[in-house]
């Protein structure tokens, strides 16, 4: 319940506004995501507003638990360990704050208001990739001494490029194979896979399961990480039409739903529909893969890529892409 002087605030506040239409206090938001969705380039856009704006990845219970648990990989780099790291310490504090926010804290007088967005997920995949090389480069290595016998090392970039693309085929294929669907048991099904010593011992089956989990990411990142923070079921409200908009309210926070694939046109007028006080928004491209070396190498893969008939089926009977990427 809200705190009795909480109310008492927040009653005050909204007479002054409506007594004065030209004052409106900025809210607080949080852009929370899978990543790699431009996150970067809006929450730029709204501090440069003088909107209090913050990204977090992940603020489940169960997020936080699997990041801890990285901690125990042998072959995690010390790059991915620092990074991690300052990702948990600082998502954990925005938690701690969502949660003053739910429970109607003082301390919390400003609305709260929730930006996510989703994006096409082989799109998705090829960003992630070109964007981590610096940890996955040691993935494809990996799997080409495995699966013929060439060693390189992690840090012969150049030589690691020219095995991208057959690295990338044999995921696709091993997906097709390998993958019955896409959706979180389909995850748990992964993620046994990946134990079973017999399966995961043949040669390269093991880097190509771990990047079928990271394939998997786009499908069920509003399952695993968004509706059980929220107690939302945004895919499953999309497919009903319940959010034609793209919009949801609850009691503490308001939700806007935007299409990567949209921001640099349509969105931006949501946004500022959204949040008025940000008006006139300017997005600009942050993070920007095209014209680095990687980005030139993974749009030269991507290009020429063939995607497994049985593969593109799946990938388009999902709910995930039936709810925002079906006409």
């Amino acid at each position: 319940n809200m705190h009795p002087m909480s109310q008492r605030l927040r009653k005050l506040k909204k007479a002054v506004c409506g007594a004065f239409t030209w004052y409106r206090e900025s809210p607080v938001v949080y852009i929370y995501q899978m990543g790699k969705v431009a996150s970067t380039a809006i929450k730029n856009a709204l501090l440069r507003r003088r909107i209090e704006c913050y990204q977090p990845h992940f603020l489940s219970r169960n997020a936080f638990e699997q990041l801890i648990k990285r901690f125990e990989e042998v072959d995690l780099t010390d790059w991915t360990a620092e990074h991690l790291s300052s990702q948990i310490a600082e998502n954990l504090r925005l938690y701690n704050r969502l949660i003053k926010f739910r429970n109607h804290s003082p301390e919390m007088p400003q609305e709260l208001k929730i930006i996510t967005l989703t994006r096409e997920p082989l799109d998705w995949y090829f960003s992630k990739f070109s964007q981590n090389f610096g940890e996955y480069r040691q993935d494809v290595a990996r799997f080409i001494a495995e699966t013929r016998d060439i060693r390189i090392g992690n840090e012969d970039a150049d030589r690691i490029y020219t095995h991208v693309g057959e690295f990338i085929g044999s995921l696709l294929e091993f997906a097709s194979s390998h993958m019955s669907s896409f959706s979180p048991e389909e995850s748990a099904r992964i993620g046994m896979m990946l134990k079973d010593a017999e399966f995961s011992g043949i040669p390269g089956n093991r880097v190509l399961l771990k990047h079928c989990m990271i394939l998997l990411r786009p499908f069920n990142w509003f399952y695993m990480h968004f509706d059980p923070v929220f107690n939302t079921r945004i895919i499953d409200s999309a497919l009903a039409h319940e959010c034609p908009s793209r919009q949801l309210k609850l009691d503490y926070c308001e939700i806007l739903i935007l299409r990567y694939e949209d921001l640099f046109g349509s969105a931006i007028g949501v946004l500022e529909e959204f949040i008025p006080e940000c008006k006139p928004l300017t997005l600009k491209k942050e993070n920007m893969m095209v014209g680095k070396k990687t980005g030139r190498e993974m749009y030269a893969v991507k290009k020429d890529l063939v995607l497994p008939v049985p593969l593109k089926q799946r990938i388009d009977q999902s709910p995930y892409v039936q709810a925002f990427y079906s006409s």
